[in-house]
């Protein structure tokens, strides 16, 4: 991530909207935030840091907190950060809470906090990814960035104070920074994938262990034993069963076979008496199908001669509509004859009307050739109106640039009779500065002094209470010590009563070898087991670790006032006298030399800008004149012009006749003229359409007349042959005469109905035949059998094999069962043994990766120490460089007490001993330069390993303080060597050398009224 643009309206020290442009500095630059104490330098960072998450860099205040008390109640306070990430630009935007005022109405409101972020590509087009909500917003920078905000200010800020945190994190502080910068979840997700399938391999094996019980219980059996036992006294009762079964079953099927063989016969004796009812009753109906035999012949006959019929009844049909047509024809003609005899008066007023065609298109002919006669005076008149609309702006031109000569005249008078004054008040501008700055110098003075008052107050408080915790802690590490021992104590003497239970006499002692035992020891009460010697061990040393870290606690803190003490000194030796006076003073005398020095520098400012601003009127004044001159002459000629053109219109109107003074006149007679001739035309055209109609219909009329009278003498000819045919065929089909014919004949449906009854009369006739004769010989020299003691027999058989199966069912059943359950038994028994061996790999594998073997570390962790041995390498050569050779970063691989999470610890080997110990045994100064080291450090393994999350910025905040002449110039070699790899490093410091040795600075300039920022690209 690199910065490109912070703005910060209202935060912190600035009360109005400051912007700093980081693209304004070199690239990868390494530049210095000056400024004077309080002035707001760990404001920028702040400025950043709750921009990005909402939340600042030390920690310690809310974004509400943050408002500056100087700001205008109409200015909100609001941060806008854009940064890049690789090519892709961000910007975010955040409003924390805050009362604002109201904006109708007097009284403040609450304003809710706002945030949004937007993505800007190459083409610098926007997108909006979060549109107000402040936790979508950090949750999408956190994901972009790849750290949250704790992980940001211990890996890409050092804050003041805090530069220790990444130093003397532990295990799983640091497993997680380093987690998210290496993006190494994979091995994570290993871990957890490896613990659940091995929890779900022992769920599943427990789970068949239960399926198992739950089959044996369901068939009320104990053991394996039990269910083979069972089924070997089962196996020949089935069999006899089965036997019984059959037997019942053969029986069933003789008494069956028999009974429906009697039931047989006596059903072929029923059927012949039904048969012989049936013939009589045929014999009854044929009379009346005889009869319905002659109608069929009948209707057959009549439909042969339908055709005929229909033919003779289609020619009356046809004569009567051509009678029809010939009526309407000799109608029509007479109705055409009429129109064309009313028609003639129009026909002879044709001559008159092509006169009067003729005359309007000469009048056509005279308007058009006046048209370009009035094109050419609407030209003249347009040039007229512009040529008179050109002069008048001319003459208002010249008026005004007049006035505007005579106040420019009036101006430069005015600033001439204010210089004199102007030069006198900016003379005492150097004094009055001098002054100034020497009094901003002793405030700042007083304020660091009264800093580090308050500072070693904190100091003093805090190791009282240090003091005291420190003594509480030293108290229960005796206690628990003291517990341990005694604990141990009764272990060992109860240890000689364990051995002495296990002589045994003629035996030699365990010890000391002598076969006699005269005293051997007794119990002193129950000893204490390993478990609890273990937890008494793991609560002393944590115990210890608590004691002992709260007296480097206290050493810290001692330095640390010490440190204030020494920085007081100088402080109060520079201000002397001035420390017995209140601040207050002081800051009235420098707002009172302000005010005069403002004053001053107004004067002055006025006085350069009035030298120069009386050149610019003189230089205007020269212009209004040469362009009163242009105007001038340009009016004389637009005068001319308008002359010219009135001549040429007063010409032009006498060539025009009187009723056609306009062109909208020729317009409008043009118009009158061309309607005229359109209706003439349309008139003639109507007159001619109309009189080839009435003659076309005449013609139409006599026409139709003449077929339609034709049409009728050739259906007259037709009906008289169709009346012959049908009569004729009437007398030889045997009809006597049309009645007859017409009662004879029948519907389709009706002599369908007729024919169907008598086939089904015929056939049912031939099938009761064929039956009869069937039965009769079958039947012959047989009697009807008595089927109810077969039907008994049936029956008595039929309840024996019921009772066999119902037997054999209930055995068989059984034994199914239990050989189902056996089968079941044998498939949980196999996919148990195959989920034993799947769990003997993926059971371990899982305890490896989760860190449950051996030294206890995980494979997430162990692929972060190999990464950590990659950044200490690099870090041990910056500390090594800076220590002049004395300190080394080095991994803790020694695993630590009790649970307490390992792999990941640091320590520090230091050349002058030769020995290896804790961080937090380094001085302030040393500390820093370790944290430094390793801050660079990883920036530089991040970057090389590919797909790591981009630290291509730093910001150090203070520390350089602490160090010596030497290490600061190391300090500062190794930031340059860093900037020149492709990183940019921002650093806050007060230290003088920095600001020699660091030319590109944001400074901030501190006052009264707010500070304000300044960028210098030196």
């Amino acid at each position: 991530m690199k910065p490109e643009l912070l703005t910060m309206s209202a935060f912190g020290p600035f009360s109005d909207t400051q912007h700093i442009n980081f693209n304004e500095l070199s690239q990868n630059a390494l530049f210095l935030i000056n400024g004077p104490t309080g002035s707001g330098k760990t404001t920028i960072l702040d400025g950043i840091c709750f921009a990005l998450y909402g939340r600042t860099t030390g920690n310690e205040r809310e974004g509400s907190q943050m408002r500056c008390d100087m700001a205008p109640d109409s200015l909100l306070t609001e941060l806008t950060f854009q940064f890049k990430l690789g090519d892709v630009q961000y910007r975010i935007r955040r409003i924390p809470e805050q009362n604002r005022k109201k904006k109708s109405g007097d009284g403040y409101t609450v304003q809710k906090p706002e945030a949004q972020l937007y993505r800007i590509s190459i083409d610098g087009e926007e997108s909006l990814l979060v549109e107000a909500k402040v936790s979508e917003a950090t949750n999408q920078i956190e994901a972009l960035l790849g750290l949250d905000v704790d992980q940001f200010r211990q890996v890409m800020v050092l804050p003041q104070g805090k530069f220790r945190d990444l130093l003397m994190a532990d295990s799983n502080t640091r497993e997680k920074i380093f987690g998210q910068l290496f993006q190494t979840q994979i091995y994570r997700k290993i871990e957890d994938k490896l613990k659940l399938q091995s929890s779900e391999i022992r769920q599943q094996v427990q789970a068949q262990q239960n399926r198992r019980e739950g089959v044996l219980q369901a068939a009320e059996l104990q053991t394996d034993k039990a269910l083979a036992e069972r089924l070997e006294a089962l196996n020949p009762q089935v069999s006899q069963a089965a036997e019984n079964k059959a037997q019942t079953a053969k029986a069933f099927l003789q008494a069956q076979k028999n009974y429906d063989a009697a039931e047989q016969l006596k059903n072929q004796f029923t059927q012949l008496t039904e048969q012989q009812s049936i013939q009589g009753q045929h014999l009854q109906q044929k009379p009346f199908i005889e009869l319905q035999e002659a109608t069929i012949k009948k209707a057959i006959k009549a439909a042969n001669l339908v055709p005929l019929q229909s033919s003779y009844d289609q020619r009356k049909h046809e004569l009567q509509i051509a009678e029809q047509q010939l009526n309407k024809c000799e109608i029509a003609l007479s109705d055409a004859n009429k129109a064309q005899t009313l028609f003639l008066p129009q026909i002879d007023s044709l001559p008159q009307l092509e006169d009067q065609i003729i005359q309007t298109e000469q009048q056509k002919q005279y308007l058009a050739e006046l048209q370009p006669l009035f094109h050419t005076k609407t030209e003249l008149v347009n040039k007229h109106a512009s040529v008179t609309t050109e002069l008048n702006k001319s003459k208002a031109q010249q008026t005004s640039i007049g006035q505007q000569n005579q106040t420019l005249r009036q101006q430069i008078s005015s600033i001439q009779a204010e210089q004199p004054q102007l030069q006198l008040e900016s003379a005492e501008q150097l004094s009055i500065q001098q002054a100034l700055n020497q009094q901003q110098l002793l405030i700042e003075n007083y304020q660091q002094y009264d800093f580090l008052q308050k500072r070693k107050l904190e100091l003093d408080s805090k190791l009282h209470q240090a003091k005291a915790h420190g003594e509480q802690l030293r108290q229960l590490f005796e206690k628990a010590n003291t517990e341990q021992q005694t604990l141990q104590l009764s272990w060992h003497t109860n240890q000689a009563a364990v051995l002495a239970a296990q002589l045994q006499v003629g035996e030699p002692c365990l010890v000391c070898g002598s076969l006699e035992h005269p005293q051997p020891a007794i119990s002193q009460g129950k000893p204490p087991t390993e478990m609890e010697l273990q937890s008494s061990a793991d609560a002393t040393a944590l115990a210890s670790d608590k004691y002992h870290e709260a007296r480097r606690g206290y050493v810290e803190l001692m330095q640390q006032q010490k440190s204030v003490v020494e920085q007081q000194k100088p402080i109060a030796e520079l201000l002397g006298d001035v420390l017995s006076q209140p601040i207050a003073a002081c800051q009235t005398r420098l707002a009172e030399l302000q005010h005069q020095g403002s004053k001053a520098v107004n004067a002055a400012d006025k006085l350069v800008k009035n030298q120069k601003l009386l050149t610019e009127l003189n230089q205007q004044e020269q212009s209004f004149q040469s362009q009163l001159d242009s105007v001038g002459v340009l009016i004389q000629e637009q005068l001319k012009a308008v002359t010219e053109v009135s001549t040429q219109l007063e010409e032009l109107d006498k060539r025009l006749p009187e009723s056609l003074s306009t062109e909208q006149q020729l317009i409008t007679a043009q118009s009158e003229n061309a309607q005229k001739l359109n209706e003439y035309t349309e008139k003639r055209e109507k007159i001619k359409q109309q009189q080839i109609k009435l003659t076309q219909q005449v013609v139409s009329a006599q026409t139709a007349c003449e077929s339609s009278i034709k049409q009728q003498h050739e259906m007259k000819e037709r009906l008289q042959k169709a009346s012959t045919d049908f009569q004729q065929a009437l007398l030889s089909s045997g009809f006597d005469s049309e009645d007859v014919f017409t009662q004879a004949v029948l519907p389709d449906i009706k002599l369908t109905e007729l024919k169907q009854q008598v086939s089904k009369y015929q056939q049912d006739w031939a099938v009761n035949q064929a039956k009869l004769k069937e039965l009769s010989e079958l039947l012959t020299d047989k009697t009807a059998p008595d089927t109810e003691l077969l039907e008994v027999e049936q029956q008595k058989t039929n309840v024996q094999m019921q009772q066999a199966d119902a037997h054999w069912q209930q055995l068989h059943a059984e034994q199914s069962q239990l050989n189902q359950i056996q089968q079941k038994l044998v498939e949980v028994d196999k996919i148990a043994t195959a989920l034993e061996d799947q769990y003997a790999v993926i059971g371990t594998l899982s305890d490896v990766a989760n860190g449950k073997t051996g030294n206890r570390i995980s494979l997430n962790r162990f692929v972060l120490s190999v990464l950590l041995d990659d950044v200490l390498l690099d870090a041990s050569q910056r500390l090594n460089m800076m220590s002049k050779g004395r300190y080394r970063l080095i991994r803790k691989e020694q695993k630590s007490k009790g649970n307490k999470a390992s792999g990941l610890e640091l320590e520090v080997e230091d050349a002058y001993t030769s020995k290896v110990r804790d961080v937090a045994t380094l001085s302030g100064g040393e500390s820093f330069m370790a944290a430094l080291s390793m801050a660079l450090a990883l920036s530089e393994v991040v970057q090389a390993y590919a797909g790591g999350i981009k630290l291509d910025t730093l910001f150090i905040d203070e520390g350089f303080g602490s160090l010596d002449q030497d290490s600061l110039e190391l300090a500062i070699r190794t930031l340059m060597d860093l900037q020149s790899s492709g990183r940019m490093v921002g650093v806050i410091s007060h230290v003088s050398e920095m600001k020699e040795q660091i030319t590109q600075r944001i400074d901030i300039n501190k006052s009264s009224s707010g500070s304000c920022i300044k960028l210098i690209n030196g």
